[in-house]
């Protein structure tokens, strides 16, 4: 994946994530709920001090310097990406983008801006769904998309240079047998192909006769 592809589902993140947060905060006054069409989902306007899915409340400076480092960290990790694979990318850019829409709420009110509620989970918001989405397609990503190297393959090294992966099984007798002719018998195998295509040569008429 491009890097401005990357940076791009990074900031369409942040910007839905920044503009459905203002439009609860204009909509709803704090602590305000509404169901929505959807059976299982309401609004509610809520105020998040921790982290995702207010975990560890009224830690909110510990949760600027964190969410500053995995910014950081998921940047990095793109960039140092090999083969930069589209869901890899993508799923660190959900991740980035969360992470920097969560920290802009942090910075600018101290506390996160959270509304998506499901009454069995704590509530969310964007950012929070992005970075979940991030993690499991990662996790997926890892765990069932490896691809098994094969013989006569190109691989990459962490470098980013292809190498040639080859066989580097010890000779059998088999394969010396196939690979290694002795030069006698070779030798004989021409001679016995010229005989073949030689004609013989019709005998001539005695003088006496």
């Amino acid at each position: 994946m491009r890097p401005f592809l990357f940076y791009a589902i990074a900031g369409m993140i942040v910007l839905c994530d920044q503009v459905s947060k203002w439009a609860i905060v204009k909509t709803y006054p704090y602590g305000a709920s509404e169901r929505t069409p959807i059976p299982f989902l309401y609004l509610t306007h809520t105020r998040n001090t921790g982290g995702a899915f207010s975990l560890l409340q009224a830690r909110n400076h510990w949760f600027i310097v964190i969410a500053a480092v995995a910014m950081i960290a998921l940047a990095y990790a793109y960039h140092r990406s090999a083969r930069r694979d589209l869901w890899v990318s993508a799923a660190l850019g959900l991740a980035l983008g969360g992470a920097i829409g969560n920290l802009i709420d942090r910075v600018r009110y101290g506390y996160v801006v959270d509304f998506f509620d499901v009454k069995v989970w704590p509530v969310f918001n964007v950012a929070d769904s992005a970075i979940t989405f991030g993690i499991l397609i990662l996790a997926w990503t890892f765990l069932f998309k490896r691809e098994p190297a094969e013989s006569g393959v190109q691989a990459v090294r962490p470098s980013g240079v292809p190498e040639e992966i080859t066989d580097h099984r010890p000779p059998t007798s088999d394969d010396a047998e196939t690979t290694h002719h002795s030069p006698l018998t070779t030798h004989e195998s021409d001679l016995e192909g010229m005989n073949a295509r030689t004609p013989e040569r019709p005998e001539s008429p005695s003088p006496n006769t």
